[in-house]
Protein backbone atom coordinates (compact mmCIF):
# COMPACT_ATOMS: atom_id res chain seq x y z
CA UNK A 1 0.00 0.00 0.00
CA UNK A 2 3.06 2.49 -0.25
CA UNK A 3 1.94 3.90 -3.59
CA UNK A 4 -1.61 3.92 -3.69
CA UNK A 5 -3.03 6.32 -5.77
CA UNK A 6 -5.36 8.92 -4.83
CA UNK A 7 -7.51 10.97 -7.11
CA UNK A 8 -7.56 14.86 -6.53
CA UNK A 9 -9.71 17.01 -9.05
CA UNK A 10 -10.17 14.39 -12.03
CA UNK A 11 -5.88 13.62 -11.42
CA UNK A 12 -4.32 10.77 -10.04
CA UNK A 13 -1.66 11.58 -7.54
CA UNK A 14 0.71 8.61 -6.23
CA UNK A 15 0.49 8.95 -2.20
CA UNK A 16 3.31 7.28 -0.20
CA UNK A 17 1.44 6.52 2.84
CA UNK A 18 4.30 5.26 4.74
CA UNK A 19 6.20 8.54 4.68
CA UNK A 20 3.43 10.44 5.46
CA UNK A 21 3.38 11.02 9.35
CA UNK A 22 -0.21 9.92 10.98
CA UNK A 23 0.11 13.49 12.86
CA UNK A 24 -0.66 16.25 10.62
CA UNK A 25 0.91 18.75 13.50
CA UNK A 26 4.45 17.33 13.02
CA UNK A 27 4.50 18.36 9.57
CA UNK A 28 5.11 22.18 9.25
CA UNK A 29 1.94 24.17 7.89
CA UNK A 30 4.20 25.89 5.32
CA UNK A 31 7.59 26.98 4.78
CA UNK A 32 9.25 30.12 4.28
CA UNK A 33 10.81 30.82 0.89
CA UNK A 34 11.80 34.25 2.28
CA UNK A 35 15.01 34.93 3.72
CA UNK A 36 14.82 36.25 7.15
CA UNK A 37 17.58 39.75 6.82
CA UNK A 38 14.70 40.54 3.33
CA UNK A 39 11.67 41.08 5.36
CA UNK A 40 11.35 44.47 6.82
CA UNK A 41 10.36 45.20 9.95
CA UNK A 42 7.10 47.68 9.83
CA UNK A 43 7.47 51.10 10.38
CA UNK A 44 7.23 52.65 13.58
CA UNK A 45 3.84 55.45 13.49
CA UNK A 46 5.60 57.99 15.42
CA UNK A 47 2.85 60.37 14.18
CA UNK A 48 0.73 58.16 16.83
CA UNK A 49 3.11 57.99 19.27
CA UNK A 50 3.41 62.45 19.67
CA UNK A 51 -0.40 62.85 19.30
CA UNK A 52 -0.28 60.52 22.16
CA UNK A 53 2.51 62.14 24.27
CA UNK A 54 0.40 65.33 23.62
CA UNK A 55 -2.57 64.45 24.80
CA UNK A 56 -0.79 62.54 27.75
CA UNK A 57 0.76 65.81 28.69
CA UNK A 58 -2.79 67.85 28.12
CA UNK A 59 -4.66 65.22 30.07
CA UNK A 60 -1.70 65.54 32.97
CA UNK A 61 -2.66 69.52 33.29
CA UNK A 62 -6.54 69.25 33.37
CA UNK A 63 -6.23 66.49 36.00
CA UNK A 64 -3.45 68.69 37.72
CA UNK A 65 -6.13 71.93 37.08
CA UNK A 66 -8.97 69.78 38.82
CA UNK A 67 -7.11 68.11 41.66
CA UNK A 68 -8.07 71.22 44.08
CA UNK A 69 -9.99 74.02 44.57
CA UNK A 70 -6.29 76.36 44.52
CA UNK A 71 -5.84 75.19 41.37
CA UNK A 72 -9.04 75.42 39.82
CA UNK A 73 -8.94 79.24 41.50
CA UNK A 74 -5.90 79.86 40.38
CA UNK A 75 -6.47 78.39 36.85
CA UNK A 76 -9.59 80.70 36.68
CA UNK A 77 -8.16 83.50 38.31
CA UNK A 78 -5.68 83.92 35.56
CA UNK A 79 -8.08 82.73 32.66
CA UNK A 80 -10.45 85.80 33.87
CA UNK A 81 -7.51 88.15 33.36
CA UNK A 82 -6.24 87.77 30.10
CA UNK A 83 -5.80 90.74 28.01
CA UNK A 84 -7.39 90.52 24.12
CA UNK A 85 -3.77 90.74 23.08
CA UNK A 86 -2.00 88.13 25.43
CA UNK A 87 -4.94 86.05 24.16
CA UNK A 88 -4.31 85.87 20.90
CA UNK A 89 -0.89 85.46 21.27
CA UNK A 90 -1.74 82.12 23.46
CA UNK A 91 -3.60 81.32 20.00
CA UNK A 92 -0.77 82.27 17.74
CA UNK A 93 1.59 79.97 20.34
CA UNK A 94 -0.64 77.28 20.08
CA UNK A 95 -1.33 76.96 16.65
CA UNK A 96 2.54 77.64 15.96
CA UNK A 97 3.19 74.30 18.19
CA UNK A 98 0.92 71.92 16.12
CA UNK A 99 2.40 73.65 12.41
CA UNK A 100 5.90 72.80 14.37
CA UNK A 101 4.55 69.02 15.69
CA UNK A 102 3.04 68.59 11.86
CA UNK A 103 6.51 69.74 10.42
CA UNK A 104 8.66 67.32 12.80
CA UNK A 105 6.09 64.26 11.83
CA UNK A 106 6.21 65.30 8.10
CA UNK A 107 10.33 65.51 8.24
CA UNK A 108 10.63 61.84 10.22
CA UNK A 109 8.09 60.28 7.57
CA UNK A 110 9.87 61.21 4.55
CA UNK A 111 13.29 60.36 6.53
CA UNK A 112 11.52 56.86 6.81
CA UNK A 113 10.38 56.41 3.36
CA UNK A 114 13.61 57.10 2.52
CA UNK A 115 15.09 54.57 4.51
CA UNK A 116 12.88 52.32 2.88
CA UNK A 117 13.86 52.69 -0.97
Amino acid sequence: MSDENTPVDGETVPVDNESTSAQPWSMPAYEATVARDSVRKPPIRWGGIVWGLILLALSGFVLFTISSPTNRYAFSYWLAHLTPGSGWTLAVVAVGGIILVLALLAAIRSAQRKRRA
